[in-house]
């Protein structure tokens, strides 16, 4: 009986969970009634005597505690978040979902981690086996399955296997960081059998939750006997990660061997663990079945070790430590003249200030607080101060509520202003006011000719950048450029016994001069910025247009009155087109830009129907390579090409730039920077005017592969052995899905949480890129990030074909007598192409990095840079690849929706009006990101499913005799000029209209109040007027589809002999293009969401 106590323990502790949730969920209709009748006999009458007799003895069990309406308030919940006799109590896996999606970790989730931790700290997964409500009901399944096995009934019996408990924790944090928590009752065995339970108990109403309870436990009972728990549980895998820094372990007693035959303790475990062969740590969860069952008595609970046992209390007293840091003082407020307000939905505000002061006949007294502690995610201006003031006339004995004009002094100097002609809310006047520095200040009333101030004192904190974000990118840079230093350094050994002294002096200083660069891009993580930090938005407008970050809220006012105001020699021409203003529910200012008229659309539409029939019948069938102009033939120039200086030397001052703007966005203010304004405004929207005319000239001078050269290098000037661990990449992933996978990430980050408006996200989303750059070049000795990951590059390589700039062999047949293939493998004089590409055979631009490492390693002289017709690749397309053609659709449907995203189509805040986002969270009842990641996915899948639908129909239509599969690679090509030119045509709004934005800010990039070159009060206007940029929009979008139209014809006639099964195929195709040409020109003609911040 002794040893069957602990047994009898456990069960006892399962039931108590199953009791407690039964008990919660039946405390809401408790409080209920209390609150309605607060009698037993009212109850007994309304609801039965075996409800009044619940009543009144849960009302005795709580009058034991206190007050029994607040003691029952100490019993909430259920497993994943409780409150026990007032603790509060919360699941780790649901506590760093939450910290995920929230980025935000609050003082009562940090309180409620104390105790689950300490427990797992102090007795591993105890919660597994004693508390888990689910694992009560595997058991009961369990002895039904030993019953049936007893009858002969065939059950499967799969243990072992992979263990994706660490795989299903991550994809459920990703999961519910995309949508919500709700992910987790799928995912936790026992959070969906508590929420059952509950909503069962709590509304009498029975839950979908239950099918997923009832599927596990027949998972259990009749196919693998605990794999659920050992195998997919996330908190099962947390836990025992965590389990092995145990206090208390199961363990062997003694050094004896167990009998050869005896297996008890593997029978008895519910995983099939061994603690006899002691491999059952770490997945033990410490049930004890096989201390019951051991005949020799040799299992036992017992302490670890005294240096693990040091170890652990050092663990749980620096968990400790760090809970209690984030768990923040808390302060509540009341003013005596004012009502208690919520102001903003943050219990308890923190930190609030509260001022009063009597001056002659008057009162004045004011709450004031800033967003510090506040979640300042949904602040556009997140140093912003509100002011909650009251005036009290003491001779009438009565609060003031009529007109007032106040002013916020600093020093005696006017630093805001603003009046009311009576008061805003009740007795209370507020605003919303941006202050420049923490210091004294004075609120000025002008009120009945008499000037009323009352001083305060503000605290505006200054908090620097994220330092976990910076060392979690540059972390595992330094570390992965240890590793690959270390192993040059013994491949060296083995290479040569002896080294000059002079040689390794050199190595030692370019590493150093390598560690000093790493130190120098995350010196900005030290800076304090003058301003608070703010995360990006999920309300308002979706996300800021490109660009429209700082410097278009800064300029906000203005914008609010149709134009810039001109200022002298900083005035620009142009003019804004027409505006006009909504608010969103959290407090923005959505500027709506007006498109183009209406009979610009369908002139529009005419110009596309004609010049379909233009393309295809005229300017289709003509044939022709086009004129090439070598410019390497200038001996000057080919000089340039074969030096390594040509590329360093822009690349070490795109690195200096990348340094700079990482500093601003890191250090300047969240509320006016250079940096989301140069970045996103200034180099994304100009980016694809570079690549039109320079195909993938940005590849030459990208930082992040500057630093990957420098890094993975350590030298500049000749060629070296590179840096690097030689590891092999994956062959599946050689191609171009990792980088389209990744622009859709990048896409979804942008317009879903706006993080390209934040100068802080900007920054690290550049050291980000960078990290990866280097990373992949010390680990693979390729440049892996450049070929198949960086959706930058990929970009510039796949419109590069378009461009008028190629880098070819000058004469083929001397490529083809060529053996050794230097431009592909590289030689003494020059690097390996970092694509992997081969001039012998590359005949397009599309993977071309234009790193000229050709020049340098081809020794018979034979490389060429030509300038040559627009379009060149395209008009005959060689050996097309399939994930080439899928990097098109994407692009082309997430430009498209890029141009959605932004009409009050798709999301609009005028009253009244439906917009696409409105509809999917009142229709399906889900969460702003939750609906635009839906309406998302389903605006990039049309498209790709109109496109795959249209191959098929020309496929079938033509007889059948080349596979739709085929043409879907080869129409593909086809749509690369629509997207690039409606691409072009969307960033030209950006950069004419918005591109003003960063003269001021070139004078003050921190937005600290400087003028470095005199325009920091500057206002330029657009640089193009409205109806210049319609007429060049229109053009864009024209002559793309013309260039569309083009290729798609030639693609069919390479396709086809036959020119009418070419002529079939091609029609759906042009059906196709005509469609989205007109999608282009529709888009263009709708309102633009513009926000423009807080006013």
């Amino acid at each position: 009986m002794r040893r069957r106590l602990p047994q009898i323990a456990r069960r006892a502790l399962q039931l108590a969970v199953l009791a407690f949730i039964v008990y919660a969920a039946l405390g809401g209709p408790w409080r209920n009634y209390k609150v309605a009748h607060n009698n037993a006999r009212l109850v007994s009458l309304m609801h039965g005597a075996t409800v009044a007799a619940l009543y009144r003895a849960n009302e005795r069990a709580l009058r034991l505690l206190g007050d029994p309406y607040g003691a029952s308030l100490g019993f909430l919940g259920m497993p994943g978040s409780a409150r026990l006799f007032g603790v509060d109590l919360t699941d780790p896996v649901l506590a760093l979902a939450h910290v995920m999606r929230a980025r935000a970790l609050p003082d009562k989730l940090a309180l409620g981690l104390l105790a689950p931790l300490l427990l797992v700290l102090l007795l591993g997964k105890v919660f597994c086996s004693h508390l888990c409500p689910m694992r009560l009901c595997f058991e009961l399944a369990q002895a039904v399955r030993r019953g049936l096995l007893r009858l002969g009934v065939p059950l499967g019996s799969l243990r072992g296997g992979p263990r994706l408990g660490g795989w299903v924790l991550l994809g459920g944090l990703v999961a519910s960081t995309l949508v919500g928590g709700a992910v987790w009752l799928l995912l936790l065995p026992y959070f969906a059998l508590g929420a059952s339970l509950f909503v069962a108990l709590a509304a009498g109403a029975a839950s979908g939750l239950v099918w997923v309870v009832g599927a596990l436990v027949v998972v259990d009972l009749a196919l693998a006997p605990g794999y659920v728990c050992h195998n997919l549980c996330p908190t099962g895998f947390l836990l025992e990660q965590l389990g092995r820094l145990a206090l208390i372990k199961l363990r062997k007693r003694g050094t004896q061997d167990c009998p050869p035959g005896c297996a008890q303790c593997v029978t008895q475990c519910p995983y099939g663990l061994s603690p006899r062969a002691q491999t059952h740590l770490p997945a033990c969860d410490s049930c004890g079945r096989c201390v019951a069952v051991c005949p020799l008595q040799r299992l036992e609970r017992g302490l670890a070790t005294a240096r693990r046992g040091r170890r652990v209390a050092a663990g749980a007293a620096a968990a400790l430590l760090v809970l209690l840091t984030f768990a923040g003082a808390a302060e509540a407020h009341h003013n005596k003249g004012l009502p208690h307000y919520g102001y903003f939905k943050n219990y308890p505000q923190v930190p609030t200030k509260e001022y009063v002061r009597i001056q002659g006949r008057w009162e004045i007294g004011a709450t004031i607080f800033n967003f510090q502690g506040l979640d300042r995610r949904s602040a556009d201006t997140p140093n912003d101060v509100k002011i909650y003031c009251y005036l009290y006339d003491l001779a009438a004995d009565r609060a003031y509520l009529g007109a007032v004009r106040f002013v916020i002094e600093k020093d005696g100097k006017r630093v805001k202003a603003f009046a009311r002609e009576r008061v805003d809310e009740e007795a209370v006047y507020s605003t919303r006011e941006t202050l420049p520095e923490s210091g004294d200040y004075a609120l000025v009333a002008h009120v009945g000719g008499e000037r009323v101030q009352l001083p305060f004192h503000i605290d505006i904190a200054s908090e620097g950048p994220s330092l976990a974000a910076i060392a979690g990118i540059g972390g595992p840079v330094l570390a992965v450029f240890v590793l690959a230093l270390i192993g040059r350094r013994r491949r060296r050994r083995r290479a040569r016994s002896s080294s000059s002294p002079s040689s390794q002096r050199a190595h030692t200083a370019s590493a150093a001069a390598s560690a000093l660069l790493i130190a120098s891009l995350a010196m900005p993580g030290l800076a304090r910025a003058e301003t608070p930090a703010s995360q990006p938005s999920c309300h308002g407008a979706g996300a800021y247009a490109p660009g429209l970050g700082g410097a278009a809220k800064a300029h906000g006012q203005h914008a609010m009155h149709g134009q810039h105001a001109m200022h002298g020699k900083h005035a620009m021409h142009g003019k804004h087109a027409r505006m006009k203003h909504y608010k969103t529910p959290a407090g923005a200012v959505v500027m709506v830009m007006g498109g183009f008229p209406l009979w610009w659309l369908l002139v529009g539409v005419a110009l596309v129907i004609v010049l379909s029939f233009v393309a295809t019948e005229w300017l289709a069938p003509r044939a022709g390579r086009g004129l090439r102009v070598n410019l390497a033939k200038n001996k000057r120039i080919y000089r340039w090409l074969r030096s390594r200086w040509f590329q360093a030397i822009p690349q070490l001052l795109m690195i200096a730039v990348l340094a700079l703007l990482i500093y601003v966005g890191l250090a300047g203010s969240r509320v006016k920077n250079l940096t989301p304004v140069m970045v996103w405004t200034i180099w994304w929207g100009g980016l694809i005017f570079t690549v039109l005319l320079f195909g993938a000239a940005w590849c030459f001078v990208c930082p992040w592969d500057g630093l990957a050269n420098l890094l993975s290098r350590l030298r500049l000037a000749r060629r070296v052995e590179g840096l690097s661990l030689r590891w092999s990449f994956p062959s599946w992933l050689k191609n171009v899905y990792p980088a389209i996978a990744l622009f859709c990430v990048l896409t979804w980050l942008e317009l879903g949480f706006g993080v390209t408006s934040d100068p802080r996200w900007t920054a690290y989303l550049g050291l980000g890129m960078a990290a990866a750059a280097v990373i992949c070049a010390l680990l693979w000795g390729e440049k892996v990030f450049c070929a198949h990951l960086c959706p930058v590059g990929r970009i510039c390589g796949v419109y590069g074909n378009f461009a008028p700039v190629e880098i070819r062999a000058k004469k083929a047949k001397t490529c083809e007598m060529c053996l050794t293939e230097d431009c592909l493998h590289g030689n003494k004089d020059g690097y390996a192409c970092p694509v992997g590409i081969s001039l012998k055979h590359e005949r397009m631009a599309t993977m071309c990095t234009m790193c000229t490492e050709c020049f340098k390693s081809c020794d018979k002289h034979n490389v060429a840079i030509n300038l040559r017709p627009f379009g060149a690749d395209l008009r005959e397309v060689k050996a097309p690849r399939a994930d080439v053609a899928w990097l098109a659709v994407f692009l082309l449907a997430l430009t498209l929706f890029h141009g959605l995203s932004m009409t009050p189509a798709w999301e609009s805040f005028a009253p009244g009006q439906m917009s696409i986002l409105k509809w999917l969270m009142v229709t399906l009842g889900l969460s702003r990101i939750s609906s635009f990641t839906l309406g998302m996915a389903v605006a990039i899948v049309v498209p790709a499913l109109a496109y795959l639908a249209s191959c098929r129909l020309g496929a079938w239509w033509a007889g059948g005799s080349v596979p739709w599969r085929q043409l879907l690679v080869r129409y593909a090509y086809s749509l690369l000029p629509i997207a690039l030119f409606y691409h072009l045509a969307h960033n030209l709004m950006h950069v004419m209209m918005e591109g003003t934005h960063v003269v001021p800010l070139l004078s003050d990039p921190l937005g600290r109040g400087a003028d470095l070159f005199g325009t920091a009060s500057a206002q330029p206007a657009a640089i193009l007027s409205e109806k210049a940029l319609w007429v060049m929009q229109i053009a864009l979008i024209l002559i793309g589809h013309v260039y569309g139209v083009i290729v798609a014809h030639r693609s069919a006639r390479a396709l086809y002999e036959n020119k009418h099964a070419a002529r079939r195929s091609l029609l759906p195709m042009l059906l196709f293009v005509v469609a989205l040409s007109l999608a282009a020109l529709y888009l263009m003609h709708m309102d633009m969401n513009m926000r423009v911040g807080r006013m």
